[in-house]
């Protein structure tokens, strides 16, 4: 499978020319992307991690995830290179409180880790407090800092795990929620949601709403751009919406990476939320 830096290279004239993302949110991206996927294949891990199941979806457990010493350092190391970037793009920002404590403390690593896979905003809002941003601004960072992590340990662990039976809204490995919907012609129309966290894709029930589970056809609907592969639906219960790539039945499913694709449609987030509704 391609690499998000080479997917999102190659798509640099439509991106950049077509005002989707400015220049320097382009090499900003294109940036992070290079850095993950270089870190993405410095994580390894000795035996089958004690925190994963092996039947039971989700089959991280949150509350027992631990870091190895290896690990731990690559991540510190990961976390000093992500703030170069960031740095590099907004000058006179800073991540030292945060960088501080990770240094020091062998259990910050996996105790952030753990609050942010089990949604604990008020550890995560205590945490942003302390480092002086916002907590939109910290989730953007613990996301793209752990993910090569999780993604590693993803693809070694669970790759071959069946989820055919797992049609819930979260995802079967980290139980983090979609940022992305994919239906693909090819295979009857089947809709696919892909995590926002371990970019894990599992099958979803081709009708409901994926924030809340509504069914109720009249209070859901979607938006579709003329002459595109993209949409928005939305649900008129929870006012939620979930941005969607329909393959069509000539493309192969794989020749699309929703990580990136989520950056390049802000357009359609625009859309949504002018209309009243909200990523959830």
């Amino acid at each position: 499978m391609i690499k998000k830096s080479e997917y999102l290279s190659e798509r640099k004239d439509d991106i950049v020319n077509g005002e989707i993302l400015s220049e320097e949110n382009y090499n900003f991206y294109l940036k992070l992307f290079e850095h993950q996927e270089e870190y993405t294949e410095k994580y390894s891990f000795k035996d089958f991690p004690s925190y994963i199941d092996k039947e039971s979806f989700p089959a991280l457990n949150a509350e027992k995830i631990a870091l190895s010493d290896n690990n731990r350092h690559i991540l510190i190391a990961s976390l000093e290179g992500f703030v170069r970037i960031i740095s590099e793009f907004h000058t006179g920002f800073s991540l030292e409180r945060l960088l501080s404590p990770v240094r020091n403390d062998e259990d910050s690593l996996p105790s952030l880790l753990r609050s942010f896979l089990s949604d604990d905003h008020a550890v995560l809002s205590s945490v942003a407090a302390d480092t002086g941003i916002g907590v939109e601004e910290l989730v953007f960072i613990i996301t793209n800092w752990f993910k090569p992590f999780i993604i590693k340990m993803r693809r070694d662990f669970f790759s071959e795990r069946n989820t055919d039976e797992w049609l819930e809204k979260t995802c079967p490995f980290c139980g983090s929620y979609p940022d992305m919907v994919k239906i693909i012609e090819a295979r009857d129309n089947s809709r696919f949601l892909h995590c926002s966290f371990c970019e894990q894709e599992w099958k979803f029930q081709r009708f409901g709403c994926t924030m809340c589970g509504n069914v109720i056809h009249e209070k859901m609907g979607f938006y579709e751009f003329e002459d595109s592969f993209y949409r928005f639906d939305y649900c008129d219960v929870c006012k939620g919406y979930i941005k969607t790539l329909r393959v069509p039945q000539k493309n192969r499913e794989d020749s699309f990476d929703l990580a990136v694709e989520n950056i390049i449609t802000n357009y359609l987030d625009a859309s949504a939320i002018k209309m009243g509704y909200k990523k959830l």
